[in-house]
């Protein structure tokens, strides 16, 4: 259920955590390129593209839903969590 995820907007801080929870897998843009992690997956942070998409597929759901993002960045740990400057649904 799509309204069960917190909406933010936020024009403070580009700390601000728009997203957190146990997914299957998130697909995120990097300056580098496009990369996709499992639940599972190593520890890590990631910084996130300006002007980027967010694909999120929620634990137990083959449903994605997905988020456009100012920058930012995502930490990967049991469970992910999206840092943003500025993020809203698709």
């Amino acid at each position: 259920d799509l309204h069960s995820f917190p909406t933010r907007r936020s024009s403070d801080l580009w700390q601000s955590m728009f997203f957190s929870g146990e997914v299957e897998s998130l697909t995120v843009e990097t300056p580098d390129g496009s990369e996709g992690y499992l639940h599972g997956h190593i520890w890590c942070r990631k910084l996130l593209k300006e002007n980027s998409k967010v694909s999120i597929r929620k634990k137990g759901s083959d449903e994605r839903i997905e988020a456009k993002v100012q920058g930012g960045f995502v930490e990967i740990r049991d469970v992910f969590t999206l840092f943003t400057e500025d993020a809203e649904w698709m």
